[in-house]
């Protein structure tokens, strides 16, 4: 344990403890086991790495026995989820007939799909603006939120997880002197942003771990239930929004949701507009846009 909190902790090592725990499940004195994590105050952190094999590494096999030793407290992302079911129910009862179009932003964009996962029969279209791309750094980014907030609590905020999701955005625009420039080409915008206290807070453990869940379920198109392969789709971002990474990750993304099942799916990318694409400056090209597409797609 010591080891971990002095030199860290790498994917090869969490799949080398996963692998062998479950190479050798019948013969390892699980009891001793955990109950000396508890001594040392290490048992959640031990959890979280066999949290990460059993979600990420070896879902397929990952054998029950484990799951039931390292039991843990349950931090997702469907409490956000459920909310998005609420408001839509509640909207079908209140305006019934009316076609709904669900239309998610940024960290929106992965709820919007993830809740399209499994209630695609909820919506008439679905519209998906400036969505980051998949990271092959969330397992990691899961196992320091999990390990974080044990230790600090789950309302403790990570500037480590910060910089790991957002440093990478803020260097491509270094130069124009605020770490919030790829937001916006629109320097009054980024201004407004910064000076706001309802914009520019830093996640919590908790938000971050739902952030990560989000953009697994989104992604994760083997466990899709595609009902309504016609559902019309749109993504939309900006040409040099760092989420989507590059085109080829956008082109990405697209293909994926026709993967899971759906045949309507379009792409649109703006020039040179960054990542709040519905403030940026020419922004009412985009609300054009996406009027002229609900339109012509929901009658």
């Amino acid at each position: 344990y010591k080891h971990f909190l002095y030199s860290g902790i790498g994917i090869r090592i969490v799949s080398d403890i996963v692998l062998y725990s479950m190479a050798y499940l019948g013969i390892i004195e699980w009891e001793s086991v955990t109950e000396r994590c508890k001594e040392i105050h290490a048992y959640d952190f031990v959890a979280a790495i066999y949290k990460i094999g059993q979600k990420y590494l070896f879902p397929e096999r990952y054998p029950e026995e484990l799951v039931t030793i390292w039991e843990t407290e349950r931090v997702n992302e469907e409490a956000l989820l459920q909310d998005i079911l609420t408001v839509n129910q509640r909207i079908r009862e209140e305006y019934p007939g009316v076609p709904l179009t669900l239309f998610g932003h940024s960290m929106g964009s992965l709820a919007v799909r993830a809740f399209a996962s499994e209630h695609d029969d909820c919506m008439d279209l679905l519209i998906v603006c400036g969505s980051p791309s998949i990271s092959n750094a969330r397992p990691v980014g899961e196992l320091i939120a999990r390990i974080e907030g044990k230790i600090r609590g789950r309302r403790h905020k990570s500037k480590l997880l910060e910089a790991m999701s957002l440093g990478g955005y803020a260097k491509k625009f270094a130069k124009e002197g605020s770490p919030l420039a790829w937001l916006s080409t629109n320097k009054e915008n980024v201004e407004k942003y910064e000076a706001s206290e309802l914009c520019g807070f830093t996640f919590t453990d908790d938000a971050f771990l739902a952030l990560f869940g989000l953009m697994k379920k989104a992604y994760d198109i083997r466990h899709w239930n595609c009902t309504r392969p016609d559902l019309p789709v749109l993504f939309i971002s900006g040409q040099y929004d760092p989420c989507m990474v590059n085109m080829r990750k956008f082109a990405l993304a697209v293909k994926a949701m026709r993967r899971a099942g759906y045949n309507d799916v379009r792409g649109r990318v703006y020039k040179d507009m960054r990542h709040e694409i519905l403030n940026e400056t020419g922004k009412e090209k985009v609300w054009k846009d996406v009027v002229w597409y609900i339109r012509k797609k929901v009658q």
